[in-house]
């Protein structure tokens, strides 16, 4: 098992293509799909963080999917990416049954993920997470294989060695052709020497919808909570984002200020 954190800035994305030879496979897709992975922050109604995590777009116009826990009961949602902070518009697909949700924003000309079918995936393949850091400019992707698929409570998994680090959930999990098969969770399921992750296809059973991010309510009897231990480093990762984007966040609330 390898685990990578490499630092990429976003203004060298366009130049980094080119200069691939002798990249590995994993470097070459990470680097292919940064554009792609963008920072979640869900705010209560006093403005202040709850929960941060990581989306990705899955179309040019905006819309990215993300874990649903992230953004359930929120006020308000703060999407960082390419350098801008706005507010999240609204919840576009949903279901109370998967923890998973596709949310629509104002950012235009997205470059999109490609999505891969889950339901092919077999143990022993390699895959890849990757996701954003705390600080937004930084990726953080590791390396692992599938160990199995699972089911608990009636919803499926995908058992992968690597564990993803605490605060990273709704991170896109790639094969090796550079699709996505899967999106990290943080779910309380006993696992010492892995990581749970939502097999995409679950997407398909999101139904449509045009609600507000305070009413977005996961089915607790289906989905298990996040531990209390995870919330705490949750709570430490959003305390450091809010002190490195406080400017950020400012001037988004200046312009939605009437």
């Amino acid at each position: 098992m390898i685990r990578k954190a490499i630092k990429i800035f976003f203004h060298l994305m366009f130049f980094l293509p080119g200069a691939l030879h002798g990249y590995d496979q994993d470097n070459f897709i990470a680097i292919n799909n940064i554009p792609s992975v963008l920072t979640v922050v869900s705010l209560d109604s006093n403005g202040q963080p709850r929960l941060r995590g990581c989306g990705f777009f899955i179309d040019n116009a905006g819309s990215f999917v993300t874990t649903a826990h992230i953004v359930e009961k929120a006020d308000s949602v703060l999407v960082s990416w390419n350098g801008q902070t706005d507010q999240a518009a609204f919840v576009r697909k949903f279901s109370p049954n998967v923890d998973l949700i596709i949310v629509a924003t104002k950012y235009r000309n997205t470059p999109p993920v490609q999505l891969g079918d889950s339901d092919l995936l077999t143990a022993g393949e390699e895959v890849i997470a990757l996701c954003k850091t705390q600080d937004q400019d930084e990726l953080d992707f590791s390396t692992g294989v599938v160990k199995k698929k699972s089911t608990s409570e009636g919803i499926d998994y995908i058992e992968i060695s690597e564990s993803i680090r605490t605060g990273l959930s709704g991170c896109p999990l790639f094969d090796r052709y550079g699709k996505v098969i899967g999106v990290t969770t943080l779910i309380d399921m006993g696992m010492k020497d892995g990581s749970l992750v939502l097999p995409i296809n679950l997407i398909s059973k999101l139904g449509n919808t045009r609600l507000r991010f305070a009413d977005v309510l996961i089915d607790k009897h289906r989905i298990k909570e996040i531990k209390e231990d995870e919330k705490k480093s949750i709570l430490n990762s959003i305390i450091h984002f809010w002190m490195n984007h406080s400017d950020g966040f400012s001037e988004v609330f200046t312009k939605s200020s009437p």
